[in-house]
């Protein structure tokens, strides 16, 4: 279980700055996560699997990325580094074919959250959900 001592490790991938800024700043001032990195690009991420992205206990991604699929990209670094952290998938949008392929494809947990329709309790709570698995 995370705490002040051992902090959730969360790696963030979405290409909004400002929001991904937002996310950086509110979860880093929680006493138990530590953001140790933060990419708006699936290469930035995919560039990143071997150093900080193998180490996260939880990836915050968008879908939908400039250069490619936030999911596919976070997906393949798993493969990579054989590590399996839980997913907080956010994206404006929500499809029966994104909940297929998150249950198809994660074997660990995981949690989506609309862009426009959470606050950050809800976020906070889907973390806690997702780590405790």
């Amino acid at each position: 279980m995370a705490s002040e001592n051992n902090p959730m490790k969360v790696v963030i991938l979405e290409d909004d700055e400002l929001l991904r800024e937002l996310l950086c700043e509110w979860l880093g001032n929680q006493p138990d996560i530590r953001i140790i990195d933060q990419f708006g690009t699936a290469a930035a991420f995919a560039n990143a699997v071997d150093s900080s992205v193998k180490e996260a206990d939880i990836f915050i991604i968008d879908v939908v990325l400039p250069d490619g699929d936030g999911i596919e990209t976070a997906l393949a670094a798993m493969r990579q580094t054989g590590t399996k952290p839980g997913f907080i998938v956010i994206s404006s949008h929500a499809s029966a074919d994104l909940f297929e392929r998150l249950s198809k494809q994660m074997e660990g947990s995981w949690a989506f959250l609309l862009k426009n329709s959470n606050g950050l309790a809800n976020l906070r709570q889907a973390i806690a959900a997702v780590r405790s698995g």
